[in-house]
């Protein structure tokens, strides 16, 4: 009789043993997946508009892989470049055209430096302004829009599959610049910037991008 409640009791123990390190488990994968949700941005989806626009004004840290269009008069040229920003430092490598491939610029403590990995030449600034303070950084379009939207020169609106801020030209009230950012994930699909006339001057796209 003893020997069959102790053989009970250790089978009641390895069960309730299993139980808690499936509980554990689950825990630690629900956990892990409300931690994806919020970092990606999937929860933006049933935010207010207002909610929407502050957390796309909160994004101040991220990297990216990004397609830059520049229309000229005469001419269209594409780039491929890789950046690094947040609060302490910012860095910015060209993937495309080859000709300038591997030229890379850092930005930290108010020091620029600029490297030629190709020729292994480098050139440091100090007391540089900060240089995402420039309309190939998504903190440009940030803070133009943070500044702007006092005056009364900015814009928030959603269609099918984006939330769309509008920055708009002082001078005649044309569009400036635009940035898309899509519903699904939270996260930035492209920027556009327009010239006095309407016409794309600049066409950032997002091929790849990770908020921090």
């Amino acid at each position: 009789m003893k020997r069959t409640i102790k053989k009970s009791s250790i089978i009641l123990l390895f069960v309730l043993l299993i139980l808690l390190i499936l509980s554990f488990l689950l825990f630690i994968l629900f956990l892990k997946n409300n931690y994806k949700k919020d970092n990606t941005g999937n929860n933006i989806t049933n935010k207010s508009l207002d909610e929407k626009e502050q957390y796309i004004l909160d994004i101040n840290a991220f990297d990216a892989m990004i397609e830059v269009t520049i229309n000229s008069n005469k001419n269209t040229n594409k780039y491929i470049i890789k950046q690094f920003v947040n609060n302490e430092e910012i860095k910015q490598e060209v993937i495309e055209p080859e000709n300038i491939r591997g030229i890379e610029i850092s930005y930290k403590n108010d020091t620029l430096t600029i490297y030629n990995s190709k020729i292994d030449l480098k050139k440091i600034y100090e007391n540089y302004p900060c240089i995402t303070e420039n309309i190939l950084f998504l903190n440009d379009f940030i803070d133009q829009y943070k500044q702007l939207k006092a005056e009364g020169l900015t814009s928030i609106e959603e269609t099918e599959n984006y939330i769309v801020l509008t920055v708009y030209n002082k001078s005649n009230n044309n569009l400036k610049q635009q940035l898309f950012v899509r519903k699904s994930d939270g996260k930035p699909d492209h920027i556009i910037r327009n010239d006095n006339n309407n016409k794309i001057l600049v066409y950032i796209l997002y091929k790849e991008i990770n908020i921090r």
